[in-house]
């Protein structure tokens, strides 16, 4: 009976390759050997070098290598030859050239074994290994401690007996190798994923998407109302992520599959923040982008950034997330994930006669300025900050000092005291202080606007007795700002102390002015009267009057609030002092149109810094009807000359006598140097005002940008409407008034009327509080003309443009004042020329109520000119 031969062969990694002849099994797992090789069992170890040769496996079975199979000489051609007792097998095969111990299975159940190596000569043995040893090969060694290693049973002679395959390993948490199985070794290697699913308007929560897809939806106007995200195959890897909301902000952090955000509320999601933790988070990096209404998609935020908009109450549309290992590049651009609304700083000062004024912010002015009107309480709060954090500041009050801090709106100051905010200092706390600084300046009484001072700085000034009078505040990004100083924004100046006066200079006999119908002490009824009163002064700080009348007050604000020294409004009101011309007094110090003085008593208070002079015979003084010069202050006196009407004379002293009539008189010198004494009234009968006024001659009917209470108004300037469109804007912090671009109708008006446009421009600054009052902005009524104090809205004009209130009002000031006619009754000469003559003419016909009203204007008016010429 013919046997069949069936033969297998089983090879590590190559296998056994056999001709087509006959049948066999072959071992399809290319990563084992399973030979079963059996301790004590031989082999035969060939080295073959291509000739044929013959090998006696056993007593039944003969072996001949025929010779290599190409010029490769990776393997070799044979001829294995089986005998039995009965039959002769033969099968022509191909052994492979391998240190791998190969089997051959015959269909007797006859196991042989062999490794074929090449070499120079042949030569075949057979062996017993006694050695048998593993050696591993790592295949792979990942970053993550993982690895894969081949594991081979080795013996002495380098065959490989066993191939027992590939083992799994990943490192410990004591940095331990250990094996673990395949699927476990490929979920380590499996790199995460990051799903997530979005509610959005109308659709409700869509399917879920995983990394970088988009979930959402754009060009529909949907917004984002919620997100849950997971992460999935991470080994030690969560997210945390928050979203910002409409009306809530920033929410709580939640993480791995809760909801972010609303449902059911119709909130919009506007930005989010994601973030990885775990282990695995030191090896990625989550990236994220938003697609927002009007802006389309973002740049990409990453671990922990903010993406999206805040402040501006967009909404979020759709999302892409992803991960990305660490030190590979972004999905795309960075530059630009979130836009975030910059936070604001907004404040409301409340100031004098006014009360609380509109709220403003970043930079704007609060307050007044020109308007000597106190500051007496603020709040101040931040707006749409992105940041934790307040904003904390103090005030110094009079009287009280500094008051404690106070933020976020809260009131610093007083309200319903009279009391002045002095200084301030404001800072900012939290983490909005790591990104910006605030900056903050106070307009100052007698200073103006002094430096900015930033961060908790002092800003105004102390132990002065000076009101602030507005003030600016701005938030800057940090480091960003300029420099600032506080020795420029707060100012604690040392008081000028008063001169002693010299017990043997007889200049220092003179006194203060008593009431009317009583001779004054610093005159007599002499025929000169400067041998008793100085017309000069010696001292730097030493100052005379040259008023015919000057009061004193007790403080600035007395001075320069018209309501608190009129009886009209506060009946209670009692003059301070009263000083008479030529009376000297010490200046202690100086601020706008005012100085502080001591009297040659010792009397300290508040004047008009006008009309002090260092010499009585430095101005003129207009004669505006003409009059009899006499011996002395008496209508019975001696004639000895006449002063014709618009006669120029300096004048050296002025009495007021006793008596019904002719009481006010007046001791001149003319321009040839005769001197006497003239009636300085205009009429006996009533007030009917001075006939002597202080008068600028030289500039009547010139061109002149010089302009001072005793300037002729009927004098030309030479500037432009852009140089008065410019002082507008600074004066009213650049804000826009009914004043703001007006400069071309003050040069008309200064055209038609034949008045100083820089008076005009001044006159109804003052007025109308640069263009904010109520009249200057219903009725377009530039210079209170018929406001009386009583009812100034009911009262006052009315224009029908800013153009036409600005010029026609003009020519009615110089109708009814500057250039007046001569009375066509009595032929007295009603006309005031200048403002001090239009305010200060013993209480007749003047113009306004305000007994600082003219002072105020010059002030404007040299601020102007000083403005153009910097």
């Amino acid at each position: 009976m013919q046997r069949k031969l069936v033969i297998f062969l089983g090879l590590f990694l190559f296998g056994l390759i056999l001709c087509p002849k006959g049948s066999f099994a072959e071992d399809t797992d290319s990563t084992t050997n399973a030979v079963n090789f059996a301790s004590g069992s031989s082999y035969d170890l060939i080295d073959y070098n291509g000739e044929e040769q013959k090998v006696a496996v056993n007593d039944d079975v003969t072996l001949t290598l025929t010779g290599w199979t190409d010029a490769t000489k990776t393997a070799v051609k044979g001829i294995l030859d089986v005998q039995t007792s009965s039959s002769e097998e033969t099968q022509n095969i191909t052994l492979k050239v391998t240190d791998v111990l190969q089997h051959l299975v015959t269909a007797d159940n006859q196991t042989i074994y062999l490794r074929i190596d090449q070499a120079d000569s042949f030569k075949a043995e057979s062996v017993t290994p006694q050695n048998l040893q593993n050696q591993n090969t790592v295949m792979t060694q990942n970053d993550n401690g993982t690895s894969i290693e081949e594991v081979k049973t080795v013996d002495e002679y380098g065959t490989v007996i066993n191939n027992q395959g590939y083992k799994y390993y990943k490192t410990d948490g004591t940095n331990q190798k250990v094996e673990v199985t395949k699927s476990d070794y490929d979920a380590l290697n499996t790199p995460p994923s990051v799903t997530y699913t979005a509610h959005v308007q109308s659709y409700g929560w869509m399917s879920p998407v995983s990394d970088g897809a988009l979930a959402g939806t754009t060009g529909q106007s949907k917004r984002m109302e919620a997100i849950k995200l997971s992460i999935k195959n991470g080994q030690d890897l969560s997210l945390t992520y928050s979203a910002h909301v409409q009306s809530y902000g920033w929410m709580n952090e939640v993480s791995d599959g809760q909801m972010a955000g609303t449902t059911g509320q119709s909130k919009r999601m506007e930005a989010i923040k994601i973030n990885l933790t775990g282990t695995q988070a030191a090896d990625y990096d989550v990236y994220y982008r938003v697609h927002v209404q009007h802006y389309g998609w973002l740049d990409w935020a990453k671990d922990g950034e903010p993406a999206g908009t805040q402040g501006y109450s967009l909404r979020m549309e759709a999302i892409q997330v992803e991960l990305v290992k660490k030190g590979d590049p972004a999905p795309g651009s960075t530059d630009q994930p979130f836009i975030v609304k910059p936070p604001s700083v907004n404040y409301s000062s409340h100031v004098q006669s006014y009360g609380w004024m509109p709220s403003v912010s970043d930079g704007t002015l609060s307050g007044t300025t020109g308007q000597a009107k106190r500051l007496e309480a603020i709040k101040i709060q931040l707006k749409h900050s992105p940041y934790s954090g307040d904003i904390v500041y103090s005030t110094h009050v009079q009287t009280y000092g500094w008051l404690k801090n106070v933020s976020d709106g809260e009131l610093s100051g007083t309200t319903g005291e009279g009391k002045r905010v002095e200084a301030i200092n404001i800072s900012l706390t939290g983490d909005i202080a790591n990104y910006y600084d605030v900056y903050y300046r106070a307009y100052v009484q007698s200073y103006g606007w002094l430096g900015w001072a930033k961060d908790g700085m002092n800003a105004g000034t102390q132990g002065l007795a000076k009101r602030m009078e507005a003030i600016q505040i701005k938030l800057v990004p940090k480091g960003q700002g300029d420099s600032v100083s506080e020795t420029d924004a707060f100012k604690k100046a040392i008081k000028v102390n008063p001169v002693p006066e010299d017990p043997a200079d007889p200049s220092s006999t003179t006194g203060n002015s008593t009431t009317n119908n009583s001779t004054t002490n610093n005159s007599t009824t002499n025929n000169d009267p400067t041998n008793d009163s100085p017309t000069n002064v010696s001292s730097a700080q030493e100052r005379l009057v040259s008023s015919v009348s000057f009061p004193v007050y007790r403080s600035y604000d007395e001075l320069a609030d018209y309501q608190l020294n009129s009886t009209i409004y506060n009946p209670s009101y009692t003059r301070y002092d009263v000083l008479g011309y030529g009376d000297k007094v010490t200046v202690l110090s100086e601020e706008n149109y005012a100085a502080e003085i001591q009297t040659a008593d010792g009397l300290v208070g508040w004047v008009q810094k006008d009309y002090l002079v260092n010499s009585l015979t430095d101005d003129m003084w207009l004669v505006k009807e003409g009059r009899t010069l006499r011996s002395s202050a008496d209508v019975t006196s001696a004639n000895i000359g006449y002063i014709p009407s618009g006669s120029m004379v300096y004048l050296l002293d002025k009495v007021t006598t006793s008596g019904p009539t002719y009481t006010e008189w007046y001791y001149i010198q003319t321009q040839s140097g005769q001197k006497g004494w003239v009636w300085g009234a205009l009429s006996t009968s009533g007030n009917q005002g001075y006939d002597l006024i202080k008068y600028e001659a030289s500039k009547a009917g010139t061109v002149t940008d010089q302009v001072d209470i005793f300037t002729p108004l009927n004098t030309m300037a030479d500037v432009t409407a852009d140089q008065i469109n410019a002082f507008i804007n600074y004066k009213t912090g650049g804000q826009t008034t009914v004043m703001t671009g007006m400069g071309e109708a003050y040069l008309t008006a200064q055209a038609q009327s034949g008045l100083n446009a820089i008076y005009l421009l001044a006159h109804s600054g003052l007025e109308t509080g640069w263009g904010t009052s109520a009249i200057s902005n219903t009725k377009y009524n530039f210079y209170g003309i018929g406001a009386i104090d009583s009812q100034p809205a009911e009262g006052a004009y009315d224009y029908s443009s800013p153009e036409g209130g600005i010029i026609a009002g003009a020519c009615w000031i110089s109708d009814n004042y500057v250039i007046r006619s001569w009375d066509t009754d009595d032929t007295i000469p009603y006309y005031q020329p200048t403002l001090d003559s239009m305010r200060n003419d013993n209480s007749w016909h003047q113009y306004a109520s305000d007994e600082a009203w003219a002072v105020k204007i010059g002030y404007f008016m040299q601020q102007f000119y000083d403005f153009i010429n910097q």
